[in-house]
């Protein structure tokens, strides 16, 4: 006659110095002497966590409620114990039908992102694309949603994807606003995380609030295997066209990584200020990820705004102004007078050994077709000189050395060579643009004292974003920071000085 094992569903039980509670048992052998236990940890350290335990490898003992000590509160004011019930209170799940917006976090919500709140809570499994324009608090409705699911009960995995220059603005939004703690993980730290967990471990599983950058994820061969196996509450892909699949779908590895975990997550957030770009195929893509039988393939499917309503906000600013009060000042266009500057001798220098590289790219031998096929590095050139000297110049010498030791008889080396010997008698600080730039500064009041205006100047390269916030500090006798990140759209400060970022 077999052994009956004293154990049940909803029982606790200790195994592996924790303690776990149990949701199902089944038999692991014919004669049905063994078993396999599937359990839910209750600890701290393995809460949430599912394991399964096999009775003839692991002790598994049951937690004899009986045997519950009870312990004399001594506190002051009975601190503990109103913590203690405190504590329960917050781990039940809230079932209201309407969003409790108080204590929500640290900003005071508008109308039109309760809004968002409420059209997610309406939804079996919140799945919406927000396309508020920039500056409506598109993070901040995130992690509104967020916080109420999490109050629900729904929202224990979170998964949030961005660009890489997005992470770190992104992970800070929801701490400092929701307490929302999300891990942050890129390759390296997924490759050393796989190094301290068993073989079988999926590193996705370790942690339950990660945010990862796109172009991590997006190798969807690498961690596929690991992708499939996991299931998440919520998935958030910030600047979600980017996954849109705008070129092939079948090749856009974006796209493929956002399918991929749409099937694998109950609630899905998109935010994007720029949801459609002209084609209806790429906009029906978007939705499809919220819904695939929404649109089944945008391709040859038509559709209309009826179809799609439930699945997106798109709001402009003109929409709620009304609502956001102060918080949305009017924006006035005052043109300079003066937007022109003749180049120097040495400028034109320059510029024209340019246009003789470019000369030289087309009217080259078929033997140097690898060369032709390298314009865009070219132009690139261009667009960096026009920037500043100091940003064409670094790349100028990268590309010289690099082509030096791999292909010492290219015929792009002679031009490079000139052109670096005429770069480095050009500053940026003797340029006709920068004369400029300081009269137009001058003309508007700036002149780096506390009461002048802020002034937000936009350059493209790093090199160009070093030598203007150097120029401007030493012109106007200022103190600033020579550390800089080396990616593209950054922002630094100047003391008295405003924000400066990047794109001319």
């Amino acid at each position: 006659m077999p052994n009956i094992l004293p154990l049940a569903p909803g029982m606790r039980v200790l195994c592996r110095d924790a303690e776990w509670l149990v949701q199902r048992i089944n038999a692991s052998n014919d004669a049905g002497t063994k078993y396999a236990v599937q359990v839910v940890g209750v600890d701290e350290l393995v809460r949430g966590h599912q394991a399964i335990f096999l009775t003839q490898l692991d002790q598994i003992e049951s937690v004899d409620p009986r045997k519950t000590r009870l312990i004399a509160d001594n506190s002051n004011g009975f601190r503990r114990s109103k913590l203690f019930l405190e504590a329960q209170l917050r781990q039940m799940p809230a079932a209201g039908e309407e969003a409790d917006l108080e204590g929500l976090g640290a900003f005071d919500p508008m109308p039109f992102q309760i809004i968002a709140v409420k059209r997610s809570l309406e939804q079996l499994r919140p799945r919406l694309l927000l396309a508020d324009a920039v500056g409506l608090g598109k993070t901040i409705q995130v992690g509104m949603i967020l916080t109420e699911l999490i109050r629900r009960g729904r929202a224990n995995r979170i998964l949030v994807l961005t660009k890489k220059s997005m992470l770190t603005q992104f992970q800070a939004e929801l701490w400092n606003r929701f307490s929302i703690p999300l891990v942050r993980l890129d390759s390296q730290g997924i490759a050393k995380l796989r190094l301290q967990i068993p073989t079988n471990k999926n590193p996705f599983e370790v942690y339950h609030r990660v945010i990862i950058s796109i172009d991590t994820l997006k190798d969807v061969g690498r961690y596929r295997h690991f992708l499939e196996d996991t299931r998440w509450d919520v998935v958030v892909i910030d600047e979600a066209h980017n996954v849109a699949g705008a070129s092939i779908p079948e090749n856009h590895q974006a796209h493929k990584l956002a399918r991929l975990l749409s099937r694998r997550t109950d609630s899905m957030l998109l935010t994007t200020a720029t949801p459609h770009n002209g084609k209806r195929e790429t906009f029906g893509r978007l939705i499809s990820l919220l819904d695939p039988s929404a649109i089944p393939d945008p391709r040859y499917r038509e559709y209309d705004a009826d179809d799609i309503r439930g699945f997106y906000l798109m709001r402009f600013k003109e929409d709620v102004r009304h609502q956001a009060g102060l918080q949305l000042t009017e924006r006035f266009v005052v043109p300079l007078q003066e937007t022109t500057a003749e180049a120097t001798s040495a400028e034109e220098t320059a510029y024209r050994i340019l246009g003789e590289l470019r000369q030289a790219i087309q009217t080259q031998k078929e033997e140097y077709s690898e060369w032709r096929n390298q314009r865009l590095i070219q132009y690139g050139l261009y667009k960096q000189f026009l920037s500043s000297p100091e940003s064409c110049a670094s790349t100028v010498s990268k590309r010289l050395k690099k082509l030096q030791a791999e292909n010492p008889q290219s015929p792009e080396i002679p031009y490079l060579k000139g052109l670096e010997t005429a770069l480095r008698k050009l500053a940026l600080t003797d340029s006709s643009r920068f004369h400029l730039l300081l009269k137009q500064l001058q003309e508007i009041g700036w002149n780096g004292q506390e009461r002048c205006p802020r002034v937000l100047i936009f350059t493209e390269y790093v090199e160009t974003q070093k030598a203007l916030t150097a120029a401007i500090a030493q012109t106007f006798n200022l103190k600033h920071s020579d550390k800089f990140e080396d990616q593209p759209h950054q922002a630094i400060s100047l003391p008295l000085v405003g924000l400066f970022q990047m794109c001319i």
